[in-house]
């Protein structure tokens, strides 16, 4: 965590050292991430730095805490009028949840990068960190849903969305022309994602 020094910086200086360690972090992985380029672009010294936060570690979970905080207070609001029905609960909230990274692309990089298993030991130390919460978050959103109707238990189809979203989400960033504009590109993630949804509720196989 940071420490007095770094509180009592101006907020511009601090909003510039945040932005430029997000952006740092977003693009590189942790080890290659350097705190060289983040205070080139800052305009602080390295010196300065390491007065403001312990290590590259201690600034990193900083910038991930701050992500991850910020999407989880943008969202209370809409989370708290999802729908009802379990499959247009799921195409809301990830609705809700694409809106965002559309409006934060580095910080939703950041989180999503974040919870990528490389076996590395700043990825233990995360999970370690943030798995319980993490989980706790993604049941919460289904936890009033009745799926007494569903053949299979409740928790082994959310364990299926989950993983179906995080691989939908992970390719569909990858495709995303650089061109395209943001309603265009919203309007193309959900009719694509409601397909997914579809062949998940009505089955693979043929009656």
């Amino acid at each position: 965590m940071p420490t007095q020094l770094f509180n009592a910086l101006d907020q511009e200086k601090r909003l510039k050292i945040t932005q430029e360690a997000l952006q740092e972090f977003a693009e590189n992985s942790y080890s290659e991430s350097s705190t060289n380029n983040i205070v080139k672009r800052a305009g602080i010294s390295k010196g300065s730095l390491f007065k403001y936060f312990t290590n590259k570690e201690d600034l990193y979970f900083y910038i991930l805490d701050d992500s991850i905080q910020r999407f989880l207070d943008s969202s209370k609001e809409a989370i708290t009028t999802l729908p009802n029905d379990f499959f247009e609960r799921v195409a809301t909230y990830a609705d809700i949840e694409f809106t965002w990274y559309m409006h934060h692309p580095m910080a939703y990089k950041l989180i999503k990068k974040a919870f990528i298993d490389d076996q590395s030991d700043i990825y233990k130390k995360t999970i370690k960190k943030y798995q319980v919460m993490g989980n706790s978050f993604y049941y919460t959103l289904f936890q009033d849903i009745n799926m007494n109707g569903y053949k299979w238990n409740k928790n082994k189809i959310l364990d299926m969305l989950r993983w179906l979203l995080e691989g939908f989400n992970a390719s569909f960033m990858k495709d995303i022309a650089g061109n395209e504009g943001i309603d265009s590109i919203k309007d193309r993630y959900l009719k694509e994602l409601q397909e997914y949804m579809t062949i998940l509720k009505e089955g693979i196989c043929k009656e």
